[in-house]
């Protein structure tokens, strides 16, 4: 099976940028260590934040899910109330990855 990202479009209100991103991270912290989720990475432009989540596969991110505390709900919510808008959630089949092996993290 081939792993699968999501990618979900988030249009922030300027002064909750640093509530989002800290809300952010406590939900991914679940999603790691209850929903089976391999990555996840936030990145910007502007006031619009690309978040990319990366799963082993399409199976695995439906069924992980199911897992999560009630609490990833009420954080879930808390990082819509800091939005303008969010865009519709994107599923993506991975099909070739490549990696530079010489090159550090930029974490």
């Amino acid at each position: 099976m081939n792993r699968l990202t999501t990618l979900q479009i988030y249009h922030l209100k300027k002064e909750k940028e640093e509530e989002f991103i800290a809300t952010w991270k406590l939900l991914n912290d679940l999603y790691f260590r209850y929903a089976s989720c391999l990555e996840a990475r936030m990145h910007r432009v502007k006031l619009s934040y690309y978040e990319y989540l990366s799963w082993s596969d399409a199976l695995s991110y439906k069924q992980s899910f199911s897992s999560l505390p009630p609490a990833a709900l009420a954080l879930k919510a808390r990082m819509r109330s800091c939005c303008v808008k969010t865009e519709e959630l994107i599923e993506m089949e991975g099909l070739v990855e490549q990696r530079n092996t010489r090159l550090r993290s930029y974490n």
